[in-house]
């Protein structure tokens, strides 16, 4: 699996959990904000929105930006 659904995961299982830890729920759900941020700003990313946005206007779909 990969790290990025690892996180997610983690951070799901954390929201979901009946005897919730606020505090460490945050500091899970900024963490996943943060690794998110960092692969937006990475350059492989911004490859591959691109190439996304060019399969989206051959097909005639709208996406928001």
């Amino acid at each position: 699996m990969s790290p990025l659904l690892n996180i997610i995961l983690k951070v799901s299982s954390v929201l979901q959990s009946p005897k919730i830890d606020f505090l460490f729920a945050a500091e899970s759900v900024n963490t996943l904000k943060t690794t998110l941020l960092n692969m937006r700003n990475n350059e492989e990313y911004k490859i591959i929105f691109s190439n996304t946005k060019k399969m989206y206007a051959i097909h005639k779909i709208n996406i928001l930006e």
